[in-house]
């Protein structure tokens, strides 16, 4: 074989592992737009991180830099269900990461929490001065515990739990950034009554937001049941807007400091029952 060719299959070989870091994202058509970066944690396979954001009609990312977000998928549940979570938040002005799983793997390795966060703060593709350095920790049911743990000992600068709450004080109490806990009043996984018991195991500033009618599953964009026998008590619809509006104006106390959003979850804005500590 020709030397030249040798030197193009190599160089060619060469790209086609060089990691994805996309300048533009696919637009949602609601001022947002979607992109798909590589990442890797050591030990681990590569994995994906889908990345919404801001974005221009062309998928180009708006002026930034905004607060960031990780959202951590329960076990079982494909990350891609918790698109329209990312999709909202960043209509509101956050750049939010959701890792992928391994071949095989039903839950996230607790690594990629950290992973996608330097992810964010890179200067890969479009998200060059897009993140500012205050990222938060968002995570759905059985991921809740290692989210925790992450932020206890990790970089985060708040911690979001979304049908999920501690189970025990010990690690709880060492919770150092202001904390969220959301669950449904509908939610078969988990009672309001221990979701509470949970959030009052974590340090001040805290809020517990209950959201009448919604199950476990809505969190997601899975419109079923959580058992045969527990029926969803609002509109799949409702229940988003209900847990966006929640997280969105958790994300504004805890990463912008913006006190009116607190308030906004304290006066009952959107019809939920919502308590502070």
């Amino acid at each position: 074989m020709p030397r030249r060719s040798i030197i193009l299959l190599v160089l060619s070989g060469a790209l086609a592992c060089a990691p994805a870091s996309p300048d533009h994202g696919a637009p949602n058509g609601d001022g947002t737009a979607l992109a798909t970066f590589d990442a890797h944690s050591d030990g681990a396979e590569p994995f994906s991180v889908d990345v919404l954001f801001p974005a221009q009609s062309n998928g180009a990312a708006q002026p930034g830099p905004f607060p960031g977000a990780v959202l951590l998928a329960d076990d079982g549940v494909d990350p891609s269900s918790y698109r329209w979570l990312g999709q909202a938040l960043a209509e509101q002005g956050f750049v939010v990461a959701l890792p992928g799983l391994s071949l095989g793997k039903a839950s996230v390795d607790p690594e990629r929490a950290n992973v996608s966060r330097d992810l964010l703060l890179s200067n890969r593709g479009l998200l060059k001065g897009l993140v500012t350095d205050r990222v938060a920790l968002l995570a759905h049911g059985a991921s809740g515990e290692t989210a925790l743990h992450q932020a206890v000992n990790g970089p985060f600068n708040a911690l979001g739990l979304l049908a999920t709450a501690p189970q025990s004080g010990d690690e709880a109490e060492k919770l150092g950034v202001p904390s969220l806990v959301v669950v449904g009043t509908s939610d078969c996984a988990l009672s309001s009554a221990d979701a509470h018991q949970g959030w009052s195991r974590l340090p001040s500033p805290s809020v517990f937001v209950q959201l009448a009618g919604a199950t476990h599953a809505q969190f997601t964009d899975d419109e079923s049941a959580d058992l045969a026998d527990c029926e969803p008590g609002t509109s799949l619809q409702l229940a988003h807007a209900d847990i966006a509006a929640a997280v969105g104006d958790f994300l504004r106390f805890s990463l912008s400091n913006d006190a009116t959003s607190l308030e906004a979850l304290q006066g009952d804005t959107f019809g939920v029952t919502v308590e502070s500590q």
